[in-house]
């Protein structure tokens, strides 16, 4: 930001292309290290058996998504540093709708097919997400 300020634009494209090299590179130390740590720190707040297994399974997907967070985050530092705040925006905004029409379709139509279930191997997501929905509705769904 401050080198564009100063209309430097060599030193801020230098600013820029490291960012977006080392960004992803603490997002995969980070994955990694938070993988083989989050054993351990479930373990530290009592998880035991079937539990600590269902958190692991909650929580690995997340981690392994830290660098695609953080180059994410990247992209966008270089987006404001040049003025644009209003893209990030909007892309939030979509990745919202997606999100919450992708929840309904896979719910309503993988939720009786336990071949489709079962095959992309996303089925504790799923028991998650039915968690919640009985949580809000009051009502009863089954895997």
């Amino acid at each position: 930001g401050n080198a564009l300020g100063k209309k430097r634009y060599k030193l801020a494209t230098i600013y820029a292309h490291k960012g977006l090299i080392f960004v992803p590179i603490i997002g995969l130390s980070l994955s990694i290290i938070g993988y083989f740590a989050a054993p351990w720190l479930f373990k530290l707040l009592g998880a035991q058996n079937e539990y600590l297994q269902i958190s692991l399974d909650y929580i690995n997907p997340i981690l392994f998504g830290a660098i695609f967070f953080m180059f994410n985050f990247s992209l966008n530092s270089v987006l404001v540093a040049t003025g644009d705040t209003k893209t990030y925006r909007n892309s939030l905004i979509f990745g919202f709708f997606k999100s919450y029409i992708y929840l309904w379709v896979f719910i309503y139509t993988c939720n009786g097919n336990k071949r489709y279930r079962n095959s992309n191997g996303s089925n504790s997501s799923y028991k998650y997400v039915l968690y919640a929905l009985q949580s809000i509705t009051n009502k009863t769904y089954s895997l």
